[in-house]
């Protein structure tokens, strides 16, 4: 995964933007940011460290094959959409970018940039509002089943994490056709993101991704990716 950074761009009528292109399996994806917070979408306005991680280890053939080719992904706290438009343009079966109301007007815009530029028999991205804790708006989402549950950098707010658990246990269905959970972080308070896996780990088989097979590139020792699934 090749990356360069464009810079600040205004497209009319709307505030500026720091676009970030991206190569993606030989699709270009260009990720329109919001480090200006003129958008007022909140933290997950910037493509981080995490997400760049996550997104280059979905693109390993064999991780490809597993868990995008084909497959059904819901990513949560999507932000600017960056891991889950790695999916799609991967070859995903069918790819949702879920976040709260506040950030889903640029979210909405990288759907629709990916989206135009994506070959005909790749999957539409679409948009969705899910507010953690929200249990019909969960329910919805999971209704017809989903394959994997993308979370990159959303483990960093002690009174968000019961609300968040809720909803990727709903999200991941039942165990024995449940989906995987894929959850990257960069650590930046080692008590608390702790904390939040002590959690997780009352609900889901937490396993963390070796270095080794993680993307190279990408490897950084404050950098974790782990991929969870229900507990029976």
């Amino acid at each position: 995964m090749a990356d360069a950074e464009q810079g600040v761009v205004q497209d009319a009528d709307e505030p500026p933007t720091f676009v970030r292109r991206h190569d993606v399996g030989g699709q270009e994806l260009a990720i329109h940011q919001d480090p200006l917070a003129a958008w007022k979408t909140g933290n997950g306005a910037s493509v981080w460290d995490a997400a760049l991680a996550l997104g280059a280890y979905l693109e390993q053939p064999a991780i490809r094959a597993e868990l995008c080719t084909g497959k059904r992904l819901f990513e949560v706290g999507a932000g600017t959409g960056f891991v889950g438009l790695c999916a799609a343009a991967l070859g995903a079966g069918s790819v949702v970018l879920a976040d709260r109301r506040c950030a889903l007007p640029l979210l909405r815009k990288n759907v629709a940039l990916v989206n135009a530029k994506l070959p005909l028999e790749r999957a539409v991205c679409a948009v969705a509002e899910l507010e953690w804790g929200d249990a019909e708006q969960a329910a919805a989402a999971a209704e017809k089943g989903l394959d994997v549950v993308i979370v990159s950098d959303c483990v960093h707010w002690p009174e968000l994490f019961a609300p968040l658990i809720d909803s990727l246990v709903a999200l991941a269905g039942e165990q024995r056709r449940g989906a995987v959970v894929l959850i990257s972080y960069e650590e930046r308070n080692a008590v608390v993101e702790d904390e939040f896996f002590e959690q997780l780990r009352r609900r889901f088989d937490v396993r963390a991704v070796p270095a080794a097979l993680q993307a190279e590139d990408y490897r950084d020792p404050s950098i974790f990716i782990f991929r969870c699934t229900l507990l029976l």
